[in-house]
């Protein structure tokens, strides 16, 4: 898979097949992990690959917030070495070196991510966790500090990837190169579509186009219409 098409691909997956990952697939994704950028190739990082149906179910929801634990074949818990870590405070000072620790966790974090996607698995990064109750649940040496979860699994679905806001709005240049930025992101399109029972949710749908659009027996709950135009005429006021 071309990178860019990869960019394009990667996304946040929470819903899995359930089908189970193969230790060659988990091989390749932490061969991924530990070719992060780190700093001074310390590598800070351990990992603790979880494949144990029962221990994973039991992380949620005393440990982590995951609704869609059931179906995940592979949870890694990235973890902070701190002996590494300790060696880095001390070449850099405490902030500093407590910092560039948590990014090399970061970095593998993103790598993890973007091989599951090339492989055509999904991945999820995981927000706060009790970071105590992990390390007892998963039995995590003493000197390794847990900083983040990945979910991975065959997704159950194709999830698109989701609008981020245009690079006008995320980028301030500095300098006198003319980077171009655009102003707007490029408009969803989608057209020739057949969405048969499809769920709609959380949209923010404001100056969209429809044309030609079918929706007998279409249910819309709890929706904001005001100056919605149909056929020429104003219908929500």
């Amino acid at each position: 898979m071309e990178f860019t098409e990869l960019l394009q691909k990667r996304t946040s997956v929470r819903s899995y097949t359930g089908e189970n990952i193969s230790g060659e697939q988990i091989t390749e994704i932490l061969g991924a992990a530990v070719r992060a950028p780190n700093a001074c190739n310390f590598q800070s990082w351990h990992f603790y690959a979880v494949c144990d149906r029962e221990k994973i179910k039991a992380v949620h929801p005393d440990i982590a917030f995951i609704p869609w634990i059931n179906d995940i074949p592979l949870m890694i818990v990235i973890c902070t070495d701190e002996n590494i870590a300790g060696a880095l405070q001390s070449k850099f000072g405490s902030e500093r070196g407590r910092m560039f620790a948590y990014q090399d966790a970061a970095g593998a974090a993103n790598h993890i991510l973007l091989k599951a996607a090339d492989m055509g698995l999904g991945g999820c990064w995981i927000g706060p966790m009790d970071t105590e109750k992990c390390k007892e649940h998963f039995s995590i040496a003493d000197d390794h500090t847990p900083v983040a979860i990945i979910t991975i699994g065959v997704p159950s679905s194709d999830m698109p990837a989701r609008q981020r806001k245009p690079l006008s709005e995320a980028v301030t240049v500095i300098g006198g190169i003319d980077c171009q930025i655009p102003s707007q992101s490029k408009p969803f399109t989608l057209s020739n579509a057949s969405l048969k029972g499809a769920v709609f949710a959380n949209l923010n749908l404001t100056d969209a186009s429809f044309k030609n659009v079918k929706l007998k027996n279409a249910v819309f709950d709890g929706c904001d219409i005001r100056g919605l135009v149909i056929n020429g005429e104003e219908i929500g006021k």
